[in-house]
């Protein structure tokens, strides 16, 4: 599964920084950390629940595996389509 679209991720970079300040960069957070911030991101766009097993859930780990991948979040955001 691929990645979230790119605005989504500007999105969400734009969430984090309002919401959570004391995150620096999304690209030193461990996976946990990080798919717990796309939960709450996710409910505040209105989505209840995030399943597991989703596509919007796979998506989410796709993006988080790329942002792990590399040393800061413009790098991340950059490798992403």
């Amino acid at each position: 599964m691929g990645p979230v679209r790119k605005t989504t991720v500007i999105d969400f970079l734009e969430w984090t920084r309002r919401h959570k300040p004391e995150v620096t960069a999304l690209c030193q957070l461990g996976k946990s950390e990080f798919m717990g911030l796309v939960v709450e991101y996710e409910r505040s766009k209105g989505v209840r629940t995030l399943d597991q097993r989703s596509n919007l859930y796979l998506k989410w780990e796709s993006t988080q595996w790329i942002f792990a991948s590399k040393s800061n979040d413009g790098e991340a955001l950059a490798a992403i389509a």
